[in-house]
């Protein structure tokens, strides 16, 4: 029975964001939070791989080089997703000109 008072309490401890922020809040930080996640971990990935072709190459300095540019490019891109979506959304939802018809009297 202690068990299970413990389950609901780590439930409304859990939910409890949801009552107070609501749904649409707590995604929109949930999102931010693995967005920091993603970005984190590509660096990290990123200089784990020009690590390890390191070590593969024995230190030929072409192929660290090499890599060094890829991994830079692929922590780029990760970094610029998010410019991309909002250049992207700021685009379509820009109001271009507007079509106005006038009747003509007679």
């Amino acid at each position: 029975m202690i068990a299970l008072i413990h389950q609901l309490a780590v439930w409304q401890q859990l939910l409890l964001p949801l009552e107070t922020k609501g749904i649409l809040d707590w995604l929109s930080q949930k999102n931010t939070d693995v967005q920091l996640l993603f970005r984190a971990a590509s660096i990290t990935i990123g200089i784990a791989f020009i690590i390890w072709q390191g070590i593969a190459s024995r230190g030929a300095m072409a192929k660290i080089i090499i890599t060094a540019v890829a991994a830079a490019i692929f922590v780029w891109v990760v970094f610029s997703i998010t410019d991309l979506k909002d250049r992207v959304g700021d685009e379509v939802n820009s109001h271009g000109p507007v079509a106005v018809s006038v009747a003509q009297g007679r």
